[in-house]
C-alpha cells in the first residue's frame, strides 16, 4: 500500500501475490480489501505464483493491468538426489508431510485419518516443520498412540525425503505448494487434497482425495499397497514435471 502511494505515475510498479489474499487478508481484515481496491490501478503489473492465486485475487479486485504467472522454483539440491521409487515391503508404508505446524496445514485432520487406519495397515508418518500447534499435536499423537513423529524444522529436507514412500498434504489453502513440488523433484508420489491449486501445481500427477473427507483419504491410503504401478508412474512423471516447470532455469527464463 505504501509503495503504491509513494510511487509516481511515470514509474512502473510491480507487485507479487504469493497466497490467497481473500483468506490471508480480505476476510480477516475487511478494510484491507477496500485499501487494495483503492490503491490498485491499471498501470501496475501483477506477478502471481499460480493461476489459482491470481483468480482468487481477480475475484475481489477488478484487474485492469498486466498480470503474469511465475511459479516458485525448487532448489537444485532436490533434483540432484538419485532416487528410484520402490516399495520393497508393501505391508509397511512410510509417509512424510512438510509444512509448519499451523492451522492452515490441517494436520489434525491428517492425524485423525492415521488414527482411523493404523489398526488396518502398517503405516507411519513423519511431519517436518515447527509451529505453535506442536503441543496440541503431540498430545493427540500420544493419546491415541499414533505412528507419527514430529521432526521439527529441518534444513536437510532434500536428504530426508528419499527415505519415504509417499508425500502427503492436507492444507486448507496454499498459494502454490513448494513442499509437494520439492517432493516431485525427488520422485515421491503425491497424495493431495483436491484443491484447484494442488491440481495446477502437480499438473494432475497425484492421488487426489476429497478435501476434509476422512473416508476419501482413508480409502486411498488403505489401497496404496495394491497400487505399486500407479505410484511408480506418479514418481517418474513427477520428476519430469518438476524438471520442466519448477527448475531454476525455467524460473529465470520466465522472468
Amino acid at each position: 500500500i505504501i509503495g503504491r502511494l509513494a510511487t509516481p505515475n511515470n514509474i512502473p510498479f510491480v507487485f507479487s501475490i504469493h497466497s490467497f489474499l481473500s483468506k490471508d487478508a480480505f476476510e480477516a481484515n475487511r478494510p484491507s480489501l477496500y485499501l487494495e481496491r483503492f490503491t490498485y490501478n491499471k498501470r501496475q503489473s501483477i506477478i502471481s505464483v499460480s493461476e489459482t492465486v491470481f483468480k482468487d485475487y481477480a475475484a475481489h479486485i477488478n484487474v485492469k493491468g498486466r498480470h503474469f504467472i511465475l511459479n516458485n522454483f525448487v532448489k537444485t539440491a532436490f533434483f540432484e538426489k538419485h532416487f528410484d521409487f520402490k516399495m520393497h515391503d508393501l505391508s509397511s508404508i512410510k509417509l512424510v508431510s512438510v509444512g509448519n505446524l499451523l492451522e492452515v496445514k490441517n494436520y489434525k485432520f491428517l492425524l485423525q485419518v492415521i488414527k482411523e487406519i493404523k489398526d488396518k495397515m502398517s503405516v507411519s508418518l513423519d511431519i517436518i516443520g515447527e509451529g505453535y500447534l506442536r503441543n496440541d499435536l503431540e498430545n493427540f499423537i500420544d493419546t491415541h498412540q499414533l505412528p507419527v513423529k514430529l521432526l521439527g524444522s529441518r534444513s536437510d529436507v532434500d536428504n530426508l525425503l528419499p527415505n519415504y514412500d509417499g508425500f502427503i498434504m492436507c492444507s486448507l489453502h496454499e498459494g502454490f505448494g513448494n513442499a509437494p513440488a520439492e517432493a516431485m523433484a525427488i520422485g515421491l508420489p503425491l497424495i493431495l487434497n483436491d484443491l484447484d491449486v494442488m491440481k495446477e501445481m502437480s499438473r494432475g500427477n497425484a492421488l487426489f482425495y476429497k478435501s476434509n473427507d476422512t473416508g476419501s483419504l482413508s480409502k486411498i491410503l488403505l489401497e496404496l499397497s495394491n497400487n505399486k504401478n500407479s505410484l511408480f508412474n506418479l514418481s517418474e512423471q513427477g520428476k519430469t514435471i518438476a524438471k520442466k516447470y519448477y527448475s531454476q532455469d525455467s524460473y529465470f527464463f520466465k522472468i
